[in-house]
């Protein structure tokens, strides 16, 4: 057993990540209350760093793993944190026994860590808190199996179980409602804005793009790869809102991105008809806080639409029917998830930073728009509201809704039609459409 295991639930990420900070003594610097607030922030870290603040030595994963890595390399990543205890030559050694150990290919190894997806990253997290075991008192994790698909919770469980025979502290930071082992909800609930959020019928063409991911030389090498996306059908007839599924890495973002004209595929096409025609989607991924570029909420948007006060106005009005109609859902359901709102009339929240980059994205009226893990950050019931209003206000503009998730349950009630990636080898991924129910 876990010498003492604890699971904390909050309401929004901003109460985790208070907690996360209170408990580890790792300050994180502000980015959705503009440039100023962050570099002052910054300042403030710089003037009053000091050792003596962190009351013992802790490993932890944040809700964004991305966060928590600071090398280039899976095996710089892994190699660092061994060399606390380890001689340099062992250190490699077992750098790639660690990736194994969590489910990572070898090849990983020397794969840039910016180009890993997040259950990737999260595995790689799992290993650097184990390497990091002999010289830490505990871990401290946050929302810890948000971003895998459930047949990897298993190398959650055997990172705890490595704590637990070394007698050491684990402390959990859930929001609530969000999955983790042996949690008995299975996120059944009845949309009550369902029957606002009329259905919208729309095309995905997909003919064999072809996504090649050049040599690396620099800082480590890495070979060239490919990813090829494939389906029986060149065109698929789905109804919005619609779910894609597939397992950690299977590329589930780079289908998004080839979706969005993010990434140009070297053959093939992946694009989109609805009422608003046929083109390339809007993409809003999983780390949505970034999006907002260390930009307060109200002036990432006048930056996005500085030149087209037309779709200013749009957004802007878009916006405000959405955080309107969360507030007044949360509060006649005198829901504690109000906490996700913050204050009314301040906008500095995570989930006023996804509505905002919502509504920037439907004011643009592309026939699709793709959210990529948009429970992330969010309790489920925040998650199911935010998700019902978001489709509801695309639809009536014309643009059809993609939901990218490890959670499909969270949506049971929601969504229309379901395409799910599947690997058929090294290079090939098959879209197929599942028949739900």
């Amino acid at each position: 057993m876990v010498a003492c295991m604890t699971i904390s639930l909050f309401e929004s990420y901003e109460e985790q990540m208070s907690y996360f900070v209170d408990t580890t003594k790792v300050n994180l610097l502000p980015m959705t209350n503009g440039r100023g607030a962050f570099f002052k922030e910054l300042g403030n870290w710089f003037r009053d760093y000091s050792s003596d603040d962190i009351s013992e030595h802790v490993s932890y994963i944040l809700p964004n793993p991305a966060q928590g890595l600071s090398f280039p390399t899976a095996k710089d990543v892994l190699s660092a944190a061994l060399s606390m205890h380890l001689d340099s030559d062992r250190a490699e050694e077992e750098a790639i026994t660690l990736l194994l150990e969590f489910g990572l290919s070898p090849e990983k190894a020397g794969q840039p860590v910016v180009s890993l997806s997040g259950g990737e990253l999260l595995l790689l997290n799992f290993a650097k808190a184990k390497a990091m075991l002999p010289t830490v008192n505990r871990l401290v994790a946050c929302s810890p199996v948000n971003w895998l698909n459930r047949n990897r919770y298993q190398y959650w469980e055997s990172l705890v179980s490595f704590y637990a025979d070394s007698k050491k502290n684990v402390d959990v930071a859930l929001l609530r409602g969000e999955p983790f082992p042996d949690n008995d909800d299975d996120g059944k609930e009845i949309f009550s804005q369902q029957e606002d959020s009329r259905n919208l019928q729309w095309k995905l063409f997909i003919d064999n793009p072809l996504v090649v991911f050049p040599e690396i030389r620099f800082p480590t090498y890495h070979p060239q790869s490919c990813l090829q996306f494939v389906s029986n059908e060149k065109e698929l007839n789905l109804i919005s809102p619609a779910l894609i599924t597939g397992d950690n890495g299977i590329g589930k973002s780079i289908l998004a991105k080839v979706m969005a004209g993010v990434i140009k595929p070297a053959n093939g096409v992946a694009t989109s008809l609805s009422a608003n025609g046929n083109g390339s989607a809007r993409l809003i991924f999983q780390d949505a806080i970034d999006q907002v570029f260390g930009m307060s909420i109200d002036a990432h948007m006048d930056w996005v639409f500085q030149f087209d006060s037309t779709k200013a106005k749009a957004a802007k009005s878009i916006y405000s029917t959405i955080e309107r109609s969360l507030r007044e859902t949360l509060h006649d359901s005198h829901f504690a998830g109000l906490s996700a709102l913050g204050e009314a009339g301040k906008r500095s929240t995570l989930l006023q930073a996804k509505i905002c980059l919502v509504a920037e994205r439907i004011a643009s009226l592309p026939p699709l728009i793709v959210l990529d893990e948009p429970g992330w950050g969010l309790s489920k019931s925040v998650s199911r509201f935010f998700i019902a209003e978001v489709c509801k206000q695309a639809h009536e503009n014309g643009a059809a809704v993609v939901i990218i998730s490890h959670q499909p349950m969270w949506w049971d009630g929601l969504i229309r039609s379901h395409v799910h990636l599947e690997k058929q080898d090294n290079s090939n991924i098959l879209l197929s459409v599942q028949e739900d129910g």
